[in-house]
């Protein structure tokens, strides 16, 4: 008896596993390069900018009461990616190419705000920027309207964007740095959901001590954001549409909300990106299921009801 048992179960297990490979085949990694970046520059007054340089800036030089900070914002275009894609890994390398200081920490922020980018080239080293043209970001306008006004304003002055960083390194000597996160995979995932919301990242380091740092944009080691992705089939992405999770992402409850049609016997299973079932439980019209307590990346909800099982992604933030 406990050998059928145990036969049993490992065919449903099995059944599971092929499960989940059949609604994540597809899998694509693709390298993108900048599609806009800039750096904006801590001023009193002016308005100053890089948009049309060779290199983006982070951190402080403290050599002077003002004109001390330095964020870059980067940004990618990811349409080519379809918008059924399931993220299941991101990162994005850069090459410091120069720094005035000895190891600190520099995190990427998401945008909250759209940004321009517009024909600004900072002489030299560019370490000290230069007037903004039409279009470019500056630390007083997300779209400056020359030296020194906007089109747009920052909701904050220095930029807008989320105050949790999606992810940090630890940069010291010149060369290659990789920033890698379930955050950030959680950012590339919006974007992809919703590529209106795909504004980008500012690059934000330690602003507490001398630390300017450049990283290579335009010229040298171009800047790469990896992505990997799964797609679901053109079947299971038609039956995916019959239920949507509300709201998603989210960090904390979601709702399922399925047709009229649908409300008897209906089993609700999760699970994650390595096949791995973290919840299950009957469907329950208008109950709410907490994922606070779930880590930050890409789910598959899977219900079951009547002869047929239907799968959606969902993103916890």
């Amino acid at each position: 008896m406990f050998m059928k048992q145990k036969l049993h179960s490992n065919f449903i297990l099995s059944g599971l596993f092929l499960m989940f490979v059949a609604i994540t085949n597809g899998q694509t990694t693709t390298d993108f390069n900048p599609d806009k970046y800039n750096t904006i520059y801590e001023t009193e007054s002016d308005n100053l900018s890089n948009g049309a340089g060779s290199y983006l800036f982070t951190g402080n030089t403290l050599q002077a009461e003002s004109d001390n900070g330095r964020r870059g914002l980067i940004s990618f275009d990811l349409s080519s990616i379809p918008t059924n894609a399931t993220i299941t890994n991101a990162s994005l390398t850069l090459f410091m190419s120069r720094s005035i200081s000895g190891a600190s920490d520099v995190s990427l922020h998401k945008a909250t705000s759209d940004w321009g980018q517009g024909s600004s080239d900072a002489p030299g080293q560019e370490g000290a920027g230069t007037t903004s043209t039409e279009g470019d970001a500056s630390w007083f306008c997300s779209f400056s309207s020359g030296a020194t006004g906007c089109n747009t304003s920052w909701s904050t002055i220095g930029g807008d964007f989320d105050s949790t960083a999606s992810a940090t390194v630890s940069v010291a000597g010149i060369g290659n740095y990789t920033w890698s996160s379930a955050t950030l995979l959680s950012d590339v995932q919006g974007w992809i959901s919703s590529p209106s919301t795909n504004l980008g990242w500012f690059l934000i380091g330690d602003e507490t001590a001398t630390s300017a740092k450049r990283f290579d944009v335009s010229t040298g080691t171009i800047p790469v954001l990896q992505v990997t992705y799964t797609t679901l089939s053109s079947q299971e992405f038609t039956l995916s549409n019959d239920f949507y999770i509300s709201p998603n992402p989210s960090s904390s409850n979601i709702r399922l909300v399925l047709p009229n049609s649908i409300k008897n016997d209906v089993k609700v299973q999760v699970y994650d990106v390595l096949g791995k079932k973290i919840y299950t439980s009957p469907y329950q019209v208008n109950s709410k299921i907490n994922v606070s307590n779930w880590a930050s990346g890409v789910y598959l909800f899977k219900v079951s009801f009547s002869d047929r099982v239907v799968t959606k992604r969902f993103v916890k933030s």
